[in-house]
């Protein structure tokens, strides 16, 4: 294996996570699902990327041509054929676990309905429409995380065919130090993406007990008290929005704002006559 592959770096990267308060110091109460949630996304996307370089390597490495103009054609090995395939593998990787997240978040709201208030709803029905939000979405989260890769991939293999005197051995250093396998972009996408699923199963939940006009609903905006709160959550904290699709006062339907959120929403019935 090319040496650049080998110093990727593997392991885990939980430290200095935030605490899940809001800026009140309210605890979220899916803190710790959504603490494992995120990690296990965080740790299948490296494992992923680390098969993806390779994957590349393999397409770009046997045969380099002799000749300029074939070498300026390098590029074209990862075709859209490639990146297909790429869509597909991500898919199973992401998928089971998006749905595993939206549909705790569905469950453990009806969980705590029934215990506050003695009233549940149709799991079945919830279960069905998470699912079903979990498969589009998901298709739409793969093909813009693959999106990105390409792009940074194939600016780089452009670059050093630009660059005199460098072997295949750099190249692949070059790809490996990327910022779109490293930590940092797995902990982006974990973040939001788990703060994403939970809302979502939240709201399927809660849109269930509006179909069978058992409740309606207002939602508290809460901004979890991340190291640096944005201005744009921060805003937002303790601002209500009426029913599970009535929107905030700047216009936003819910958590996540922007990425890297871990903000969430309280709900409360409506209780009427």
């Amino acid at each position: 294996m090319t040496p650049g592959f080998a110093s990727l770096k593997q392991g885990l990267f939980l430290t200095g996570r935030p605490t899940r308060r809001d800026i009140d110091g309210e605890p979220d109460p899916f803190s710790r699902q959504k603490d494992s949630a995120e990690y296990r996304i965080q740790q299948a996307l490296l494992q992923f990327w680390r098969g993806q370089l390779e994957r590349i390597e393999k397409k770009l490495a046997p045969g380099i041509p002799k000749r300029r103009k074939a070498i300026e054609d390098l590029p074209k090995r990862l075709d859209r054929e490639f990146w297909s395939a790429e869509d597909r593998e991500l898919l199973a990787v992401l998928l089971p676990l998006i749905t595993d997240a939206v549909e705790d978040g569905a469950e453990r709201f009806i969980d705590e309905m029934e215990a506050e208030y003695g009233l549940g709803v149709d799991w079945g029905l919830v279960n069905a429409d998470a699912a079903t939000w979990s498969r589009k979405y998901s298709g739409q989260l793969v093909k813009g995380v693959n999106k990105t890769t390409k792009r940074q991939v194939g600016a780089h293999v452009s670059n050093w065919i630009q660059t005199p005197g460098e072997n295949m051995g750099d190249l692949f250093q070059r790809l490996a130090k990327l910022p779109g396998f490293g930590q940092k972009r797995a902990e982006l996408v974990g973040v939001t993406e788990v703060t994403r699923a939970y809302a979502e199963g939240n709201r399927l939940s809660a849109k269930e007990y509006e179909d069978q006009d058992l409740f309606t609903w207002v939602r508290t905006w809460k901004t979890n008290n991340d190291d640096k709160v944005c201005e744009l959550c921060g805003a937002l904290h303790n601002k209500t929005a009426e029913g599970t699709d009535g929107t905030y006062e700047d216009g936003s339907e819910g958590p996540p704002r922007h990425p890297r959120c871990r903000c969430w929403e309280v709900y409360e019935p409506v209780i009427g006559d």
